[in-house]
């Protein structure tokens, strides 16, 4: 292996010059808000883009078409007022990937909405998620905690239970009472999709409203 010979400083030639560094070149960077911090000065996210919902969506304008919640998602597109072509459009504009839902007074139960055939979440990704989370059950020890918090009213879920399996065909009563009280019989007799309006809560969440 060939010796590394490194010279010193003292035995270059008179009047040699070290070649120029060249310039540091910096991205430049978007304005951020200082804030005062415990190390100084710290500096705060840019705010977040802000995103309009999907029409058929938006409780802006009242429910654009007609879909009880207790039914799959399928059911909502029977209504003749929603074109088909509808459910692969983006939910937001601009598009993105991934929706937060609040059920109503009862902000723990997020449906986290994410993008499932598109780079982006689609009105279909909407209706589908939040027909399959209201599906979830609801446990005894939880129910009993809702309704003793005054988030719910024990009778009237239990009013709605009655009233969403006694609407089932005889011969799949009997599975979905074994199953119990869903977060769906929480919406009580208001089960008819109304869409979703922004959080006062949550900035990044809609909650979901119904009739």
């Amino acid at each position: 292996m060939p010796a590394i010979h490194i010279q010193s400083l003292n035995t270059l030639p008179r009047g040699y010059s070290f070649p120029a560094t060249p310039d540091a070149h910096y991205l430049a960077l978007p304005h951020q808000s200082p804030a005062a911090g415990q190390y100084g000065q710290m500096y705060q996210p840019l705010p977040k883009i802000s995103y309009q919902l999907h029409p058929a969506l938006s409780s802006s304008n009242g429910p654009q078409f007609v879909w009880d919640m207790t039914l799959p998602d399928e059911n909502a597109h029977r209504d003749p007022r929603f074109p088909m072509n509808q459910l692969n459009q983006s939910a937001t504009n601009p598009p993105v990937p991934l929706l937060i839902i609040e059920f109503p007074n009862m902000p723990r139960w997020q449906i986290h909405v994410r993008s499932s055939t598109m780079a982006y979440v689609t009105v279909g990704d909407v209706l589908k998620q939040i027909y399959v989370q209201l599906r979830t059950m609801v446990d005894a020890a939880e129910g009993q905690q809702l309704c003793q918090s005054g988030a719910a009213d024990y009778r009237s879920v239990q009013r709605a239970f009655d009233a969403r399996i006694a609407a089932l065909p005889l011969k799949h009563q009997p599975f979905q009472h074994a199953h119990g009280i869903k977060r769906v019989d929480f919406l009580r007799s208001h089960t008819r999709f109304a869409g979703l309006v922004r959080s006062t809560k949550n900035p990044e969440a809609w909650v979901l409203t119904s009739l």
